[in-house]
């Protein structure tokens, strides 16, 4: 089952391509501004206190909807 559905999954993706830069890249790119905008002091501090909040949320909502469909 899972080799069918990887080979209907690329023909699908063969016929109409997924648009990254709108998909993927320019909503993260927002974000990082974002973070970026609000805690972007100058110190090493700032810059792990804006990478915990650039990260940790978007896992912690994976671990979240993992552990409930799982």
């Amino acid at each position: 089952m899972s080799l069918l559905s990887l080979i209907a999954v690329f023909l699908i993706e063969q016929l109409q391509p997924l648009h990254y830069r709108r998909v993927v890249a320019e909503p993260l790119a927002a974000w990082a501004d974002y973070i970026e905008s609000r805690c972007n002091a100058g110190s090493y501090r700032h810059g792990v206190l804006a990478w915990c909040l650039a990260v940790l949320p978007p896992v912690l909502l994976v671990a979240v909807v993992y552990a409930l469909l799982y």
